[in-house]
Parts: C-alpha cells; structure tokens; sequence
C-alpha cells in the first residue's frame, strides 16, 4: 500500500505532459463539425438575452476554407443574419474572424502559447481598419487542463486589456480560453471591457447538437429578461473608451445609412453615410461634452446619447 500511495503522490504532482506524455496531448480545433455558441448579453438598463452563434456552411475567400458564422437575438432561432466568416488552422493553433465588410482577416485566438506569452488579437470595434487591426492584448498567466463532460480539455487563463485607438490601454479583466470551445465570455469576448457595452458570458456551447459545456454560473442555457419581455434588437450603439469609434452592434444596418452626430446644442459635428452591415465608424477628435448620434436608413432610425469625458 505505501508503494501505491507514493505512486499516486507523484502522478498528481507531475507536469501533465509528464504524465501522460508528450505524445498524448492532441490540440482540439475549434471550427471542426457544426458548433454552436449560447452567449449572454447582459446591460443593466436593459435587461439580459441570449445572443445565439453557429457555424453553417463553409465557403472559399482568396484560396483558403472558411465557415461561415450566423448570430440570431431570435427567441425562437428562427431568423439568422450572417455575422462573417472564421478561418482555423490547426498546425499553428489560431483562429481567424473574416468580416463582412472587408478583405482583411482579424487574429481572435492564439492557443499555440505557454506561460508568460503576450499575444495580441483584434478588437470588434477597429475589425474594418487594417492599419489597428489587432488591440486586444493578453498575457499568459496560466495553462492546465479541465475535466468536461468526461473529456480532457486544454485551458489557457489570460488576462486581456482592450488597447484604444491612440494606443492607451483601458479595463483589464481576467478570461478563459478553451480549446476546442473557445472564451467564457464569449465566442469573441470584446464587449466586457468598454463601459457602457455588454457584459458577456458563455451560456453552452454545442457540437453537432450535443451539449458539451455549460457555464456552471446560471441554471439555464437560454436566458430571456429584458425591461418589458421586448424583442432586443441586433443594433446596439456606444463608443470606444478613448471616444473615437462608433460601435453599431454585431452587424449594423441591413441596407445603407446615414451617421449624423450632434453636440448637446445642436450642433452637427459629424456626418457620414456608411455601407449595409457596416459595424463600426471612425469618429473625430471630439471635445469634452454630451453628444446625440442619429442613425438612419429608409425604413429604420436609432437615437444614442453619450459623453465624451
């Protein structure tokens, strides 16, 4: 019996590459077979809901496979809109987001790293400026494995900082990625850090239909509380910390619109006409004070107040 205790000592103080062996690890992609992603969204003016992701299809862009990702707020599921396209690959362990609005890939996860790596990837808000593609910094504080489901997964814990336009650093937080199932604050894990945005956490996460996690925070993998049970729109508006990008949401307007931003007197300070699905918009410097932008297309209109500080 002593010899058998010693032995467990050691196989649980060992290095699991130790272990089980260098051989055994095996990396889990996270784009292979269809997935789905349950995310909450939660603002405390408006209430909380799920905002669904999944893979559906595949298509070709500039020689290489990428699948194609929709996103529904739709209680029911039933009404899906293209969010863009994510590319993987596995022999350098990253992943891709390709948007709809331009030709450019932005980097949104690197598993390939170790303790003590720094890694940057792109921010949803500067994904259609190539020249500040990637302002999502994170270091590596620690990688182990986790038990899901009966299954071994490889952890990365970060701590990411959202990197603004002029190169300021603003709202650090700690995140988990998963391989093979990607952040516990979500599939792109932006929104928590700027104030006014969503708080977001990953519900479930499926595989051809299986459930296969399940944030151990919430009893449910599909919430609904919104102010008044109302239907929440895919447009939702703020602005980066540093004042100088317009979020319009995960996907924007369905056809083309016009941006007219208004100083608290009245004033039109900025005025723009963008493409359909255009998701951010570069702002001017703007001055200290209270602003209203205006959003409009044929059919729809949207109003937003905010303060630059």
């Amino acid at each position: 019996m002593r010899h058998i205790v010693c032995f467990l000592i050691l196989l649980t103080t060992l290095p699991l590459g130790e272990v089980f062996g260098k051989d055994e690890y095996k990396y889990t992609p996270l784009l292979a077979g269809n997935k789905q992603w349950n995310v909450l969204e939660e603002r405390s003016e408006e209430g909380r809901w799920t905002y669904i992701y999944k893979l559906d299809g595949d298509t070709i862009i500039n020689g290489r496979k990428y699948w194609i990702l929709y996103h529904t707020v739709d209680k029911q599921a039933k009404r899906w809109r293209k969010q863009g396209y994510l590319y993987e690959d596995t022999a350098q362990k990253k992943v891709w987001f390709h948007s709809l609005q331009n030709n450019h890939d932005g980097l949104i996860y690197n598993f390939d790293v170790t303790e003590g790596d720094t890694v940057y990837t792109m921010s949803r808000f500067t994904a259609d400026f190539k020249e500040k593609h990637d302002s999502i910094r994170h270091i590596v504080k620690k990688t182990d494995m986790i038990r899901i489901n009966d299954r071994d997964y490889r952890r990365i814990i970060v701590e990411s900082t959202y990197i603004g336009m002029s190169g300021t650093s603003h709202y650090s937080f700690e995140n988990e990625w998963i391989e093979g199932i990607g952040s516990k604050k979500g599939l792109f894990s932006i929104y928590v850090m700027l104030p006014g945005s969503f708080n977001e956490t990953l519900l479930a996460f499926y595989h051809d239909g299986k459930l296969v996690y399940k944030s151990p925070e919430y009893k449910d993998v599909f919430i609904w509380e919104t102010v008044g049970n109302e239907p929440i729109g895919d447009m939702q508006i703020f602005v980066s910390p540093d004042s100088r990008i317009l979020h319009l949401g995960n996907a924007g307007f369905a056809s083309p619109c016009t941006v007219v931003l208004y100083s608290i007197q009245g004033a039109v300070v900025f005025r723009q006409i963008i493409a359909p699905h255009t998701a951010v918009v570069g702002l001017p410097l703007l001055l200290q004070g209270v602003y209203v932008v205006n959003i409009h297309s044929r059919t729809r209109k949207m109003s937003s107040k905010f303060i630059v500080k």
